[in-house]
């Protein structure tokens, strides 16, 4: 929520980190079965690298607010 508000007063967006790894989780199923563990920090960097690249592309300049953290430590997300 508080995400949100800074976000409509500020010219953001909301990267919201827990929908982009369900959003990943589906593409790393195999033959074998749904993929079962924890999504690689790679491979949620990559959607957000992908996102950002997009704004840019379409020249949309935001305030980028990160809502939540995936990788397992500080030192990873830095």
């Amino acid at each position: 929520m508080v995400a949100k508000i800074v976000a409509e007063s500020t010219n953001g967006k909301v990267i919201d980190i827990a929908k982009i790894v369900d959003a990943v989780r589906p593409r790393l199923d195999t033959e074998e079965g749904p993929f079962e563990g924890r999504v690689p920090d790679a491979e949620v960097e990559k959607d957000i690298l992908q996102i950002l690249n997009t704004d840019k592309n379409n020249g949309n300049k935001f305030l980028y607010i990160f809502d939540g953290q995936h990788h397992e430590t500080y030192e990873a997300y830095t």
